[in-house]
């Protein structure tokens, strides 16, 4: 309950960030909608700590908040790529690729501009080796939401893959920017960068 204390804002781009779309005509209110939000955050902060032990707590707290409000679009956006995540870094969870693309399709399906699960189709297809869907998917989300951390951050990886290093880098220092809880993680990528340059 307290999200609701923070500054107009703050609360403006919170409430902005986690409107379900007009798309969908099951949104949720009242102490259901606080729960939802509460819990969104929770799993989002989890998931940009990116070790598998806290992507594993996220993907609770994305499926508690899925329990309550099956259809909200950021909850299945999220969810979906705490499960690409778990396909990438964790062992053994082939499976996580193919549920967060189902996970994905049906936040797409409520809300056609959901970011979230564009990165999360991205991801999924960096990972598997096809690179023009990943690139597809990437450049759809950050068309969708310009300042979403997590595009900024596969796209600047992609880059540095394909030679452009300078301008990969400058995303991945623009994910940890816009999303400082991924400063942990975007660091490595760029100090790759930069060893692919000679800097050392």
């Amino acid at each position: 309950g307290d999200v609701f204390l923070v500054g107009d804002e703050a609360a403006t781009a919170i409430a902005g960030a986690l409107t379900v779309s007009k798309r969908d005509t099951t949104p949720v209110r009242g102490r259901e909608a606080s729960e939802v939000i509460d819990l969104y955050l929770r799993a989002r902060h989890e998931y940009h700590k990116f070790w598998g032990d806290s992507n594993s707590r996220a993907i609770a707290l994305f499926e508690e908040a899925r329990a309550i409000a099956p259809e909200h679009p950021r909850v299945l956006g999220g969810y979906a790529m705490a499960l690409m995540r778990r396909f990438q870094v964790e062992a053994n969870q082939d499976g996580a690729a193919e549920q967060g693309r189902l996970v994905a399709h049906q936040a797409l399906a409520v809300d056609p501009t959901n970011a979230e699960a564009h990165v999360a189709l991205g991801g999924v297809a960096w990972a598997l080796g096809d690179p023009v869907t990943a690139a597809r998917e990437i450049l759809a989300a950050r068309h969708e939401n310009p300042r979403l951390g997590d595009a900024k951050e596969i796209c600047g990886r992609m880059l540095i893959e394909i030679g452009s290093i300078d301008a990969g880098i400058g995303l991945l220092q623009a994910a940890a920017e816009d999303e400082p809880g991924m400063r942990a993680h975007t660091i490595v990528d760029i100090a790759r960068g930069l060893a692919l340059q000679g800097r050392w």
